[in-house]
C-alpha cells in the first residue's frame, strides 16, 4: 500500500514537471507567445507620472498634446516629475531644454522653469558664461563639432617683436575640457550633421570667459575635438617654431645654430644634434 502510495505521487510529480517543460518549451520556439508576465503586489499603491507622448527637441513649446499620464509605482517616482500635465504647464510656456524620447519622464531639470526663457541662457547654470569663438573649417575640427561636445582650445601667436613672441610663432592650450554650448544657432544636442560653422559657443567660467576674449584679439583660435567621455586635464607646455627648425625630410637627425665671437668678430654654425637633446632641451 505504502510503495503504492509513492509511486502515484512520483507520476504527479513527474506528469506536472513534464506540462511546465512544454509550456516552456513553447514560448521557446515561438517567441510570439506571450511570456507569464510577472504580477503586481496586491498591496502596490500606484500614483501617475507626466512622460512625453512623442520625442521632443530642443526648443519646443510644451502643450497638452505633447504630454500624457501614465500609472507609477508611487514608490519609484523619480525627483523632479509631475503628477499632472496642468502642474507642469501651468500659466507660464514650458520649453525643453533637452531632447525627450517618447515616454521618458518630464522633468523639471530638461525644461525651463517658471519664467524662464527657452534660448541658451536657460542652459547655463548659476556661474556660467556663454562666449563665442570664431571658427572656419579648419580652426572648428572640419565641421564636426557638435552641440554637447567637449574641446580643448588653442591659441597661435604669429611670430614678430611684439609680445614676447618668438620668431616663427608659437602656440599654446589655453583651455582643457570646455563643453561646446551650440554651433552656429544650433543647440540641439541631436544634430550630428556635419557642416561648415562660423561660431562655436562654448560653456566657460568667469575667468576663462577672460582669457578667450584676449585671446581672440592676440591671435587666432583653434578647437580641438575630445573623445566622448574623456575629462582628464594634462599639463601642456607651449610649442614654438624653433621645435622644427633644423629638421630635415627623411631624416631623424636635428641641427642646433649656435654663435661664436672671436674678438669683435659673429660667426654662425650650423651643428648636428640627436633629436632626443632637442625635444628634452627645447620642450621643458
Amino acid at each position: 500500500m505504502y510503495v503504492r502510495k509513492v509511486a502515484i505521487g512520483m507520476l504527479l510529480v513527474a506528469a506536472f514537471a513534464a506540462a511546465t517543460s512544454l509550456g516552456a518549451a513553447r514560448w521557446l520556439v515561438d517567441p510570439q507567445t506571450p511570456a507569464p508576465l510577472p504580477q503586481a503586489r496586491s498591496d502596490q499603491i500606484f500614483g501617475t507620472l507626466v512622460v512625453a507622448s512623442q520625442s521632443l527637441t530642443f526648443g519646443t513649446s510644451l502643450a497638452a498634446k505633447d504630454l500624457r499620464e501614465i500609472p507609477w509605482p508611487d514608490d519609484a517616482i523619480p525627483a523632479g516629475s509631475y503628477s499632472r500635465i496642468r502642474d507642469l504647464l501651468g500659466d507660464v510656456p514650458r520649453v525643453v531644454l533637452f531632447p525627450l524620447a517618447e515616454n521618458e519622464p518630464v522633468l523639471a531639470s530638461k525644461i525651463t522653469g517658471d519664467g524662464d526663457r527657452g534660448g541658451l541662457s536657460a542652459l547655463l547654470p548659476a556661474g556660467r558664461r556663454a562666449v563665442g569663438v570664431p571658427v572656419d573649417e579648419i580652426a572648428g575640427v572640419g565641421g564636426f563639432v557638435s552641440p554637447g561636445d567637449r574641446v580643448d582650445v588653442v591659441l597661435t601667436r604669429s611670430g614678430g617683436s611684439d609680445g614676447g613672441v618668438p620668431d616663427g610663432g608659437r602656440a599654446d592650450v589655453i583651455l582643457q575640457g570646455i563643453g561646446v554650448l551650440s554651433v552656429d544657432q544650433v543647440v540641439d544636442w541631436t544634430n550630428i550633421e556635419p557642416g561648415v560653422p562660423r561660431v562655436v559657443t562654448l560653456d566657460v567660467s568667469i575667468a576663462e570667459a577672460q582669457k578667450l576674449v584676449l585671446a581672440m584679439e592676440t591671435g587666432r583660435l583653434s578647437l580641438v575635438l575630445r573623445g566622448a567621455g574623456d575629462t582628464s586635464t594634462v599639463g601642456i607646455g607651449h610649442v614654438t617654431a624653433s621645435h622644427f627648425q633644423g629638421l630635415d625630410d627623411g631624416d631623424a637627425s636635428a641641427r642646433a645654430r649656435i654663435t661664436v665671437v672671436r674678438s669683435d668678430v659673429r660667426e654662425d654654425y650650423s651643428v648636428p644634434v640627436s633629436a632626443s637633446a632637442v625635444s628634452s632641451s627645447q620642450l621643458d
